[in-house]
């Protein structure tokens, strides 16, 4: 192989070389490029995901606390209507027994 040949030769492997750097490098940019794209998508999806489930959160928690208000509210009235048919009870006997004196006396006089 003759000086000048071999000189082509070294300058097509050398452009090769050089070639395939630029090829690889594209590459490596443009999947670097759609992994961050698919990264930014991903991370956006989990944001959206994130609030959602946060709002459902609080829905969940504003229910458990209505509900547990709701249970001590009905405990409340259920004691007092409680008290309250205890109370209507002993003045239903106080009438009955003042009906009784009434019809007593009555009774009596004529």
């Amino acid at each position: 192989m003759s000086g000048e040949e071999q000189n082509h030769l070294e300058q097509l492997i050398t452009d090769l070389a050089a070639s395939l750097g630029r090829e690889i490098q594209g590459v490596k940019d443009s999947l670097q490029s759609e992994m961050r794209a698919g990264f930014a998508a991903l991370n956006e999806r989990f944001d959206r995901q994130g609030a959602r489930m946060d709002k459902q959160a609080a829905s969940i928690q504003a229910g458990a606390l209505w509900i547990s208000r709701h249970e001590i509210w009905s405990e409340r009235i259920d004691t007092a209507s409680e008290a309250d048919q205890v109370g209507i009870a002993a003045l239903n006997l106080q009438m009955a027994d003042l009906l009784l004196r009434v019809e007593k006396l009555e009774s009596r006089s004529t």
